[in-house]
């Protein structure tokens, strides 16, 4: 596995081994954890003291001030109130179903068995290698939460991501640039 020292990159850019070893390269650094052995228990302490002294995973990026729950969950709702989502029932359940188990319940991780079960009404051991119904309606939310940026939510300070690979919604503070940039157009 190639690391990339010079690389910096956030929980909420994770989407290689790579990137998982510089998040853990940064715990080590925040905590003050000069070595690791690599067990569990050390990773989980490791874990547990950033979480406690700030960094607060996908809600804070940098200096950045962490994202509540509260302004969270109003952003998601402006989201599957738009119009982008009026006629699109299933499309706004899953959205919602994501984002109360990211938001409100604190789930690390959503996967597709789950989602399948909960929002579309599959059976729980239904293969999801024949039945992609959770990746084909992903990419249409995807594509619907992308286009409300694009438009209504152009000035909107937060952004939400489902990024690709995953179905935890994503939550990062758009560029104070990109968003005087709109009062302009």
């Amino acid at each position: 596995m190639r690391i990339h020292k010079s690389r910096q990159v956030s929980p909420t850019q994770i989407t290689h081994a790579s990137d998982l070893a510089v998040i853990l390269r940064s715990l080590t650094v925040r905590t003050g954890v000069k070595r690791c052995s690599g067990t569990v228990l050390d990773l989980e302490a490791a874990v547990s003291d950033c979480w406690s002294s700030g960094f607060a995973g996908n809600r804070r990026r940098g200096n950045e001030r962490a994202l509540k729950d509260s302004d969270a969950w109003a952003l998601l709702e402006r989201i599957v109130n738009s119009p982008r989502f009026q006629r699109a029932a299933r499309l706004r359940e899953f959205l919602l179903y994501v984002g109360r188990r990211s938001i409100r319940e604190h789930c690390d991780q959503i996967n597709e068995q789950e989602i399948g079960t909960e929002v579309f009404g599959r059976p729980p051991n239904y293969d999801t290698n024949i039945d992609n119904i959770v990746r084909v309606n992903a990419t249409e939310v995807r594509k619907r939460v992308e286009a409300y940026f694009e438009a209504e939510g152009a000035r909107e300070p937060v952004i939400l991501e489902i990024p690709r690979g995953s179905y935890k919604p994503v939550f990062r503070n758009r560029a104070a640039e990109a968003i005087a940039g709109t009062h302009h157009a």
